[in-house]
């Protein structure tokens, strides 16, 4: 179904709301109308009906209506009178009624006519449902007021309009009603005349509005739809930039048309530079592609360059580290050589001065292994006495422990004592009390002792906890001075290790003055390979200790290069990557330029 443009809803809401707007001051009109009559012949018709029940003897008409007999006087006296009244005021008809039950009235005097007068005449007792009267009877007979029904086209009587009085007894009670009706036919004539000449003033009102809203709705949607065809083209992107949309009048469609205008040059001037911004764009991306191409290229080859470096530098780190292994067996031996050569100077120097050397050398072990043997025997009197103090620790643990135990048991006594105390204090009470008057101060006597021992008791539950307390405490200094002393234990057992390998050192040094004795004889035979095996010696260890350092550096270095490899292949992984997303990125941002080249091409700027 097609979609009602917003002229097509513009026109039709507004015809819509003038019909509604008419038709609902027509029904306010007409209501109106009707009301303003209904007042009027309330105004008219209340001095009637007041006047006609001015003529009723509540009782006399009370006795009436009871009884209901035509003959009876007042009967006949009060319908001449109301007839009377009746022709003098010109009112359609004028009688009274009483309720029976519900919506049923039953009429009692009629003054509208003579009775000859069938047709139009309600003898006395005549029963009527006066439902259609509307609610004024009703309201009259409950609320005992003047009400008036209006106008009403009852079915028979045409147009009428009533309205009724309360007829009330000597007590004020609403028994009856007085109505008058009166014929509205010319009336409603009249009005209905003038409702319709009212319609149709309106509605030619309507035409001319609805004509005159069509024309100008047309005229300014027919501006709106310059601006919105143009608005259009640019939406569809085949606008042409350059056209100017007619402004007309200075009103808010030309003040929209000017902004469309404004907007259009700003597009323009956009378009322009986007056009140019995306060509250069578009050239910058295939440089950029082609760049990261070459860099992703450059990164590779780095890479397989970095995993070559970071192979060789594993393998020259292990090589380092075989070299370095080797090199300290090597000092290891250089230096047992050397230990060796110095216990031969020693023996040898003591025969001659050319081993003085080897004998200062074999001194400084000796005086060495002296002082490792003093820091040694200070080592094990400070274990010992560590291991004695903690043995004293240990006794004086166990002597609480003991002493502990004593206070238990003293504890113990002291309660029996207050429990005995407390029996003999609860005796002594017994033979006071047996003893009478003189046994009185006896009983004090043997009150403050049963309370000493209550007291006593209760200190001695006190201290029982206590005691509980410090055992607990004790059992805990009894746990740790056990861990102590097994730490003692392990520190002794560490010191003894350290003893055997120091009897090793002497074994060794004592084997090494062994072979030195027995070189004693053939000292001479080896003064002069001592002397060389002393300074090649020498000469070894100063070279193996500059090819010690040299590897630990050479190890240190293939560390750092091993690093260095890992923090570049790392960087260049990151650059790797970063050069794939730049690719991919130059990629997108061609494939953007071309679109939106494709969308910017189909909009003329006149360039």
């Amino acid at each position: 179904m097609k979609q009602l443009s917003l002229k097509s809803k513009t026109i039709l809401f507004s015809i819509g709301f003038l019909v509604v707007s008419f038709a609902i001051m027509t029904a306010f009109s007409i209501k109106a109308v009707t009301k303003v009559s209904g007042e009027i012949i309330l105004k008219n018709g209340e001095p009637l009906v007041r006047k006609a029940a001015s003529l009723v003897d509540a009782d006399r008409f009370a006795s009436v209506a009871n009884r209901k007999d035509e003959n009876d006087p007042y009967y006949e006296e009060l319908r001449k009178a109301l007839l009377s009244l009746k022709e003098a005021s010109g009112c359609e008809y004028l009688y009274t009624m009483v309720p029976k039950s519900g919506t049923v009235f039953t009429y009692i005097v009629d003054g509208s006519c003579d009775p000859s007068d069938e047709e139009n005449f309600s003898p006395l007792g005549t029963d009527e449902d006066i439902e259609s009267y509307g609610k004024a009877p009703f309201k009259c007979i409950k609320n005992g007021t003047v009400e008036s029904s209006g106008l009403q086209n009852q079915d028979g009587w045409g147009w009428t309009a009533s309205v009724f009085y309360p007829v009330k007894n000597s007590r004020g009670e609403t028994f009856a009603f007085m109505a008058a009706d009166f014929d509205q036919t010319a009336t409603v004539h009249a009005i209905t005349v003038s409702i319709i000449i009212f319609i149709v003033a309106a509605l030619l009102i309507l035409v001319a509005l609805i004509a005159l809203l069509t024309f100008f709705t047309s005229k300014i949607f027919g501006r709106v739809e310059n601006v919105t065809n143009h608005v259009s083209d640019i939406a569809s992107g085949k606008a042409d930039l350059s056209h100017v949309i007619p402004v007309g009048a200075d009103d808010e469609i030309g003040h929209l048309a000017s902004s469309c205008n404004l907007l259009n040059k700003s597009l323009l001037n956009l378009i322009s530079t986007l056009k140019h911004s995306v060509n250069t764009l578009s050239e910058t991306g295939v440089e950029l592609e082609t760049r990261t191409s070459t860099t992703k290229d450059s990164v590779s080859i780095a890479k397989n360059a970095m995993d070559e470096i970071d192979s060789k530098a594993d393998t020259q780190n292990n090589s380092a580290n075989s070299v370095y292994n080797s090199t300290q067996k090597l000092n290891d031996a250089v230096n047992s050589l050397t230990g060796k050569i110095a216990t031969q100077a020693d023996t040898i120097g003591r025969f001659a001065s050319t081993v003085h050397e080897i004998s200062n050398n074999t001194n400084n072990i000796d005086n060495n292994v002296n002082q490792i043997y003093q820091r040694y025997h200070l080592l094990v009197q400070d274990a010992e006495k560590g291991r004695k103090d903690q043995q004293a620790v240990s006794v004086k643990v166990h002597e609480i422990v003991e002493q502990s135990s004593n206070l238990s048991n003293a504890n113990k006594m002291i309660d029996d004592i207050s429990q005995r105390t407390n029996l003999l204090a609860m005796n002594a009470s017994i033979e006071a009390a047996h003893a009478g008057e003189a046994g009185k101060g006896f009983a004090v006597v043997a009150q403050e002792i049963r309370t000493l021992a209550e007291n006593s008791s209760k200190q001695s539950q006190s201290i029982g906890d206590l005691i509980n307390t410090i055992n607990e405490i004790i059992a805990e200094i009894v746990r740790l001075s056990s861990t102590s002393t097994k730490s003692f234990e392990d520190v002794t057992a560490k010191i003894n290790d350290i003893e055997k390998m120091l009897q090793e050192v002497h074994g060794g040094i004592d084997e090494q003055q062994a072979g030195t004795k027995s070189m004693l004889d053939s000292v001479s035979l080896i003064k002069v390979s001592s002397e060389s095996i002393e300074e090649e010696s020498e000469e070894m260890k100063k070279h193996n200790q500059i090819v010690f350092s040299g590897i630990e550096a050479l190890r240190s270095d293939a560390r750092n290069i091993k690093e260095l490899s890992k923090k570049a292949t790392d960087s260049i992984l990151m650059i790797s990557d970063d050069a794939e997303k730049s690719s991919d990125s130059a990629k997108r941002n061609s494939e953007v330029s071309s679109k939106v080249m494709d969308l910017l091409r189909n909009y003329k700027t006149g360039a």
